[in-house]
């Protein structure tokens, strides 16, 4: 009842977000609500979130050339919600078995979040590209991306998302035998777990704990940290989870041969196991059950549940057959991606040398233009200034014989003055001497008076 009752419930809310699209004015409002729309409908429907991932490529090509640097919020609103139709596109690759799709369209995904700076959905997309990864036992890649998630933490100093990274990266050591620095991310994760009651995590950080111990052969803190998980899961009403546990928990209590508390946790374990069926939980069960019952003598059931486990070994290892061939498709693709990008990337870094080339020239070039200019003003300054003090120093030279000039003149009225004055004298004693001298005519008249007496 209650699954229909939510069902109805989801279909109404489907329908009310379907009339508010229909009323919808903005882009960004009615492509936010197929966004919600797309989230309650079923996850095979790539078709729907690929045409809300073109619409929105439409949208935004309405702000090419018209962008400045810093992105408009209706832009990063179309661009969140078309990396999450990509995310959703992944998803649904992933779970039809494209996994080599589903890993581009993730990074894909993770670009786009990268270019809006949207931190959480890195995060996101980051932890969906390591669970690619780890499906495909690619640890090296799986510690690589754990490790961009963790730093995403630590700058945004959000502690789901560092108790996450941490645990990812403990599980990962965990799978590769680093044991020391496994038990270190998993104390790392559950002290941050804690902090924010992050009760899921918190079981998984017990659980993996619980690996770590049983991993070690130290069964008792093993059996302690198990324990722990299957009262979480217990609260949480995560029933597979709890399955996988109690199978756990049932193989330490059959190392130390308490078979009534193993055949407790292992029935319990197989009876979820069969219920959810869920192979792998029906596979290692049956496979526990099938060694308790021989370690008690009932070599009956100890068979029957034994052919339980090799039917279902068969069956998943016949799915494991099909994802190795995924997995080498995985690594065709990627390796041809990749190379693709090589290629896009060395012709942008080709493009963008000869931009800066260019650019540099063009500065090289301006400056030199500026230094021949500051060169030049400083020429005609110095020029200027030359000339200024050669003006000066003609004016007072100017000056300088101006006054002489006025000397000169002064002594030449002078000079005139004086000369006139003696002139004057001179032709007023000619005058007086002229009258003293006695005249031509007297002198011969008395000449010839003389003559006369003799």
């Amino acid at each position: 009842m209650g699954g229909i009752g939510t069902l109805m419930a989801q279909k109404a809310l489907v329908d009310s977000l379907k009339l508010s699209l229909i009323n919808a004015k903005h882009d960004t409002t009615r492509f936010n609500i197929r966004f919600m729309i797309g989230e309650l409908t079923p996850i095979h429907r790539m078709g729907y979130w690929d045409s809300l991932k073109n619409d929105c490529e439409t949208a935004l090509k309405v702000f090419d050339g018209k962008s400045n640097s810093k992105m408009s919020p209706e832009q990063k609103v179309f661009y969140t919600l078309e990396a999450g139709a990509i995310g959703n596109m992944a998803f649904i690759a992933q779970r039809t078995g494209d996994v080599a799709q589903s890993l581009i369209l993730q990074e894909r995904s993770l670009r786009m979040r990268e270019l809006i700076g949207d931190k959480l959905g890195q995060a996101n997309s980051l932890h969906n590209i390591i669970q690619i990864y780890k499906g495909q036992g690619q640890w090296p890649m799986a510690l690589e991306y754990s490790k961009k998630v963790l730093k995403i933490g630590e700058e945004t100093k959000n502690k789901f998302i560092l108790g996450v990274a941490y645990n990812g990266i403990g599980h990962i050591y965990l799978k590769t035998e680093i044991t020391d620095s496994a038990m270190k991310y998993f104390d790392q994760s559950l002290t941050v777990r804690k902090e924010i009651n992050d009760i899921s995590g918190i079981a998984d950080c017990y659980y993996c704990m619980g690996l770590l111990y049983q991993k070690r052969g130290d069964i008792n803190q093993a059996l302690k940290n198990f324990n722990e998980t299957v009262h979480i899961y217990e609260k949480m009403g995560d029933e597979g989870s709890k399955a996988a546990t109690l199978c756990h928990v049932g193989k330490m209590h059959l190392q130390l041969k308490n078979y009534s508390m193993a055949f407790k946790c292992l029935n319990e374990s197989s009876d979820i196991s069969n219920k959810l069926g869920y192979p792998e939980l029906i596979r290692n069960s049956s496979s526990m059950l099938a060694k308790t019952y021989k370690a008690t003598g009932n070599y009956k059931l100890a068979l029957q549940n034994y052919e339980i486990y090799i039917r279902f070994r068969d069956s998943i290892s016949s799915m494991a057959n099909k994802k190795a061939a995924i997995k080498n498709q995985l690594k065709y693709e990627y390796e041809k991606q990749a190379a693709a990008d090589s290629v896009a990337h060395a012709k942008e870094s080709e493009v963008k040398n000869a931009e800066l080339a260019k650019q540099n020239a063009e500065i090289k070039a301006k400056k030199n233009q500026q230094y021949a200019l500051f060169g030049g003003l400083g020429l005609v300054m110095i020029f200027a200034g030359f000339m200024f003090n050669r003006f000066k120093v003609t004016q007072k030279q100017k000056e300088i014989i101006e006054h002489q000039k006025e000397i000169v003149e002064e002594q030449k009225k002078l000079v005139e003055e004086k000369q006139k004055e003696i002139l004057d004298s001179i032709h007023y004693a000619r005058r007086i001497q002229m009258a003293q001298i006695p005249s031509e005519k007297r002198v011969i008249g008395m000449l010839h008076k003389v003559k006369k007496r003799e």
